[in-house]
C-alpha cells in the first residue's frame, strides 16, 4: 500500500473538499476506491468515511454535528503537496498523515506546503 493521508472535518467542509477532489483532474468512481489522475499523479480516494473506524475511542475530538473523513492514497510527496494546495485553501479541519498525531490543521498544512516545510518535512512529522 502506498502512503495515505486522512482529511478530517465536518460534513460541510468535507463536501467542499469532495467537490474539489472530483473536479481536480480526471476522477473515476470505483468499487472500493475512486481514482483521481492529475498529470503524472495517481491517487486512490475513499470517501466512505470507513477510515474513522480505525481510530481509537477518544483519539479524535468530534465537533458538534459529527466528523467526516476522506482517505487519500498517494504515490509521492510532490503529488500530495500539489493536491492539498488545490483542495484545502479556506477549509477548516485536520490532516492525519499516519506519521504523527492528528493535530495538523488544514490551514497550517496549506501554509506549510506553500513554504515547503509541510507534508513530508520535519514540521509535519510527530509521534502517535
Amino acid at each position: 500500500m502506498r502512503p495515505t493521508i486522512v482529511l478530517l472535518g465536518t460534513a460541510t467542509v468535507m463536501n467542499v473538499i469532495a467537490t474539489r477532489l472530483k473536479s481536480y483532474g480526471t476522477y473515476e468512481e470505483g468499487d472500493i476506491f475512486d481514482y483521481l489522475s492529475v498529470e503524472e499523479c495517481l491517487f486512490k480516494v475513499d470517501m466512505s468515511g470507513d477510515v474513522l473506524d480505525d481510530y481509537d475511542d477518544g483519539e479524535l475530538d468530534i465537533p458538534d454535528g459529527g466528523l467526516s473523513a476522506i482517505l487519500v492514497e498517494y504515490q509521492s510527496v510532490s503529488c500530495v503537496r500539489r493536491l492539498l494546495l488545490a483542495i484545502l485553501p479556506g477549509q477548516v479541519g485536520f490532516l492525519d498523515s499516519n506519521h504523527g498525531s492528528v493535530t495538523l490543521s488544514m490551514r497550517y498544512a496549506t501554509a506549510s506546503i506553500e513554504s515547503r516545510t509541510g507534508i513530508g518535512g520535519a514540521a509535519y512529522r510527530g509521534t502517535r
